[in-house]
């Protein structure tokens, strides 16, 4: 998620942390106080990467994304993402 405000980003994660082990017995609490907080801070501006930085980016981690197939594939995991299924070297 997006968000508008960093600093208020910042201090909801820092309060997450710090009761953590009271959310834990108020799940119901937590759920509407997440609610509340990304209607105030989530940021609904669509920002999508353009084809030229896309490719530039995929071409860059291309051997990367490659050898992470292969050693998914060596390890016997057949579920990945379909970025990464037509990844591997024969």
């Amino acid at each position: 998620m997006q968000y508008k405000l960093e600093s208020l980003q910042k201090a909801a994660l820092a309060f997450n942390r710090r009761s953590e082990r009271f959310f834990a017995a108020h799940p119901q609490l937590k759920s509407a106080l997440r609610g509340a907080y990304y209607k105030v801070n989530s940021d609904t501006a669509d920002q999508r990467m353009d084809a030229a930085t896309r490719e530039r980016l995929a071409s860059f981690y291309a051997p990367h994304t490659e050898r992470l197939a292969t050693l998914l594939a060596d390890a016997g995991t057949v579920d990945v993402p379909d970025w990464l299924a037509g990844a591997r070297r024969v």
